[in-house]
């Protein structure tokens, strides 16, 4: 008999984040790719989806990335987190931000913007995602 209080870890792609992507397609079609596969390898992958909290962590296999907190938002208690693809120079531009909700083992992808603007906070687009962020009802910590 097999345990059947497994409890799995999700991952969801907001529309202002397809929208980014999307984006991304139209300007630099092999960093979409490789954003897009990063993504979907990663909602099919129960251990990696678990290591998306986990402080500087880095994925040597495939795909290749580093997570990490978002440290400029942790005064505001908000749990986002950050992606950076490291296979793909192209890809490694641009940072996929995230929020966890730990209550429901959730992860939202919110935004995958350039690493020029993503941390600058006073920018309209930084600002979107913690309109997105409470809008979603994601616990603050």
């Amino acid at each position: 008999m097999g345990y059947s209080g497994f409890t799995s870890y999700s991952l969801e792609i907001h529309g202002d984040a397809e929208e980014d992507l999307d984006q991304i397609f139209s300007e630099n079609e092999d960093a979409g790719a490789a954003i897009l596969a990063l993504l979907e390898v990663l909602k099919e992958d129960q251990d990696l989806l678990e290591r998306l909290t986990q402080r500087r962590f880095i994925n040597y296999g495939e795909p290749h990335f580093s997570v990490d907190e978002w440290q400029e938002t942790r005064r505001s208690k908000l749990n986002l987190w950050r992606i950076r693809e490291l296979s793909s120079s192209e890809a490694g531009q641009y940072r996929i931000i995230y929020a966890f909700n730990p209550q429901q083992l959730r992860y939202y992808v919110l935004a995958i913007l350039d690493r020029e603007i993503v941390y600058d906070t006073s920018n309209q687009r930084v600002k979107r995602i913690f309109d997105i962020y409470d809008a979603i009802d994601i616990p603050r910590y």
